[in-house]
């Protein structure tokens, strides 16, 4: 696993123009927020009509 950053680093971080460096910390978070939808449907199933997430807006037709 990868150390906690420091201030100096997390400065060079977010100045960087490193295209690896960018998009790790990106994936990361894109890969947190997929967790999270997925958990949200698991909740929504638990219990049949209950809706806890509104339906997409384009199956609304």
């Amino acid at each position: 696993m990868r150390a906690a950053l420091r201030g100096n680093e997390l400065i060079k971080l977010w100045g960087t123009t490193d295209a690896e460096q960018i998009g790790l910390p990106h994936l990361a978070v894109l890969l947190r927020l997929a967790g999270i939808e997925a958990l949200l449907m698991r909740v929504e199933l638990a219990r049949p009509g209950m809706p806890f997430l509104s339906p997409p807006k384009n199956d609304r037709g």
